[in-house]
Protein backbone atom coordinates (compact mmCIF):
# COMPACT_ATOMS: atom_id res chain seq x y z
CA UNK A 1 0.00 0.00 0.00
CA UNK A 2 1.25 3.45 -0.88
CA UNK A 3 2.02 6.24 1.70
CA UNK A 4 -1.09 9.10 1.72
CA UNK A 5 -0.45 12.42 0.70
CA UNK A 6 -2.14 14.45 3.27
CA UNK A 7 -4.34 17.35 1.38
CA UNK A 8 -4.07 20.73 2.33
CA UNK A 9 -6.96 21.05 4.62
CA UNK A 10 -6.25 18.14 6.30
CA UNK A 11 -2.28 19.44 6.96
CA UNK A 12 -4.08 22.77 7.96
CA UNK A 13 -6.15 20.83 10.13
CA UNK A 14 -3.22 19.05 11.95
CA UNK A 15 -1.82 22.46 12.72
CA UNK A 16 -5.35 23.88 13.99
CA UNK A 17 -5.50 21.07 16.29
CA UNK A 18 -2.19 21.16 17.57
CA UNK A 19 -2.66 24.89 18.46
CA UNK A 20 -5.75 23.84 20.44
CA UNK A 21 -8.99 24.55 17.62
CA UNK A 22 -11.62 21.60 16.67
CA UNK A 23 -11.60 21.04 12.87
CA UNK A 24 -11.37 18.38 10.39
CA UNK A 25 -10.62 18.13 6.90
CA UNK A 26 -13.89 16.81 6.23
CA UNK A 27 -15.54 19.31 7.58
CA UNK A 28 -17.55 22.47 4.69
CA UNK A 29 -16.34 25.21 6.86
CA UNK A 30 -12.69 24.42 6.45
CA UNK A 31 -12.83 23.39 2.57
CA UNK A 32 -14.60 27.12 1.83
CA UNK A 33 -11.53 28.72 4.03
CA UNK A 34 -9.19 27.25 2.47
CA UNK A 35 -10.80 27.71 -1.35
CA UNK A 36 -10.84 31.75 -0.04
CA UNK A 37 -7.49 31.90 2.00
CA UNK A 38 -4.22 31.51 2.31
CA UNK A 39 -3.03 29.00 4.71
CA UNK A 40 -0.80 31.92 6.57
CA UNK A 41 -4.12 33.96 7.11
CA UNK A 42 -6.25 31.30 8.26
CA UNK A 43 -3.28 30.83 11.02
CA UNK A 44 -3.26 34.38 11.72
CA UNK A 45 -6.79 34.42 12.76
CA UNK A 46 -6.55 31.97 14.60
CA UNK A 47 -3.72 33.32 16.83
CA UNK A 48 -6.01 36.34 17.33
CA UNK A 49 -9.25 34.07 18.33
CA UNK A 50 -6.89 32.28 20.51
CA UNK A 51 -5.59 35.39 22.29
CA UNK A 52 -9.52 36.13 23.20
CA UNK A 53 -10.90 32.63 23.67
CA UNK A 54 -8.27 30.43 24.72
CA UNK A 55 -8.09 26.73 23.35
CA UNK A 56 -10.36 24.56 22.75
CA UNK A 57 -12.05 26.61 20.12
CA UNK A 58 -14.14 25.96 17.04
CA UNK A 59 -13.06 26.21 13.31
CA UNK A 60 -16.86 28.17 13.08
CA UNK A 61 -15.30 30.86 15.34
CA UNK A 62 -12.65 31.76 12.87
CA UNK A 63 -14.69 31.07 9.94
CA UNK A 64 -16.83 33.76 11.00
CA UNK A 65 -14.00 36.11 11.69
CA UNK A 66 -12.53 35.80 8.01
CA UNK A 67 -16.24 36.55 6.64
CA UNK A 68 -16.61 39.56 8.65
CA UNK A 69 -13.17 40.74 9.62
CA UNK A 70 -13.09 43.16 12.67
CA UNK A 71 -16.83 42.06 13.68
CA UNK A 72 -15.75 38.62 15.30
CA UNK A 73 -19.30 38.32 17.48
CA UNK A 74 -22.99 37.93 16.65
CA UNK A 75 -24.16 41.43 16.34
CA UNK A 76 -23.35 42.11 12.56
CA UNK A 77 -24.84 38.86 11.78
CA UNK A 78 -27.91 39.86 14.20
CA UNK A 79 -27.94 43.03 12.40
CA UNK A 80 -27.68 42.05 8.61
CA UNK A 81 -30.98 39.48 9.32
CA UNK A 82 -32.82 42.56 10.29
CA UNK A 83 -31.54 44.57 7.41
CA UNK A 84 -32.94 41.71 4.96
CA UNK A 85 -36.41 41.63 6.25
CA UNK A 86 -37.02 45.39 6.27
CA UNK A 87 -36.15 45.17 2.07
CA UNK A 88 -39.07 42.28 1.71
CA UNK A 89 -42.02 43.76 -0.08
CA UNK A 90 -45.09 43.92 2.27
CA UNK A 91 -47.89 42.20 1.43
CA UNK A 92 -51.26 42.37 2.28
CA UNK A 93 -52.77 39.59 3.70
CA UNK A 94 -56.62 38.85 2.99
CA UNK A 95 -58.62 36.72 5.52
CA UNK A 96 -57.60 34.79 8.68
CA UNK A 97 -56.49 31.46 8.78
CA UNK A 98 -56.94 30.94 12.19
CA UNK A 99 -59.57 29.24 13.77
CA UNK A 100 -61.69 29.78 16.73
CA UNK A 101 -61.85 26.50 18.94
Amino acid sequence: MGTKIPTREGALCAKLSELGVRAAPYMLVVQEMCARHSDEHILAATEIALEKKGSGIHIGYIAAMLKDPGKSSGESVKQKHTDDRSRLPRHAVGQSNLIRL
